[in-house]
């Protein structure tokens, strides 16, 4: 395939996936749902194929998708219809069957894989479960501060690409992590922090991003710094299984880990940031 229409297939693809990521966070409660779950099993359904190969511990898989889908509902019950906080504990119904389905004889063979099980949850489920945190506020819908924190991040990207290509790569330039991502560069880094500060001022102007300036500015660092560091921890997961694409569902974009994996650290860091000045 030609360069050009590779271009065209990633272009088309990514303008499909904004809008259809733009239109659950702003339009519905149940798209927003469905839209973090649909993430949820495909980012849990990729690292299992990476790190447990297709035939290994489907019992045990079904059981981690049963939590993590049960964590992702039932936060998002809490926050939308403010049932109690104690349903969450439904969580561990799933997650304790999975432990103990592991001490089975044929995982026992092979039980350190045991900890992927773990892993998927801990790096997808709870940051997309959360999320509904960013959405729902007693009872309410509103998705216009996820989606402030979608654009910081991809601006971040899109900064870091372009100064990164621009100038992080003529000779001399100081490589951001060569071992793990090797056209990543310092320029790159900071073209993407100067990026994401810039896109969260733009939208606190704007109107959209209601919090005090000095912590808007604030957050589009911390999120892009967060996201670099998600970007290069998937980076190097990828490196340590041989793989350039975690998967193949988006077209030009590779998976959805590949698509997601700054969102995953940024947003998480973000959150936490507003929260602890009680900005949420």
């Amino acid at each position: 395939m030609s360069g050009r229409s590779n271009l065209l297939i990633r272009t088309i693809a990514g303008a499909v996936y904004g809008a259809l990521v733009i239109c659950s966070v702003l339009f519905s409660r149940y798209l927003f749902l469905a839209l973090i779950l649909f993430m949820t099993v495909a980012l849990m359904s990729e690292y299992y194929n990476m790190a447990l190969g297709k035939g290994k511990m489907k019992l045990q898989r079904a059981l981690a998708f049963a939590t993590a889908v049960t964590f992702v509902v039932t936060v998002f019950c809490i926050r939308s219809f403010g049932i109690a906080h104690s349903w969450v504990s439904l969580t561990m119904l799933p997650l304790f069957a999975m432990m103990f389905s592991s001490l089975s004889k044929t995982c026992r063979a092979d039980f350190a894989n045991t900890s992927h099980l773990f892993t998927a949850l801990v790096w997808f489920a709870l940051p997309m479960g959360l999320s509904s945190i960013l959405v729902l506020k007693g009872g309410d819908f509103n998705g216009v501060m996820f989606l402030c924190f979608l654009v910081i991040d991809w601006m971040s990207d899109i900064g870091a690409y372009a100064f990164g290509m621009l100038l992080g790569q003529k000779p001399g330039s100081k490589k951001l992590a060569p071992e793990i991502s090797p056209k990543k560069s310092w320029v790159g880094f900071w073209g993407g922090v100067g990026m994401a500060v810039a896109t969260a001022w733009a939208l606190n102007a704007l109107g959209y991003l209601e919090i005090p300036l000095v912590f808007a500015l604030l957050l589009g660092a911390i999120m892009s710094v967060a996201g670099v560091a998600g970007d290069l921890y998937e980076s190097m997961w990828k490196r340590s299984h041989s793989l350039k694409d975690s998967g193949n569902i988006i077209p030009g974009h590779g998976g959805m880990m590949d698509r997601l994996d700054s969102v995953l650290f940024a947003i998480p860091a973000g959150s936490i940031f507003l929260a602890l000045f009680n900005l949420l």
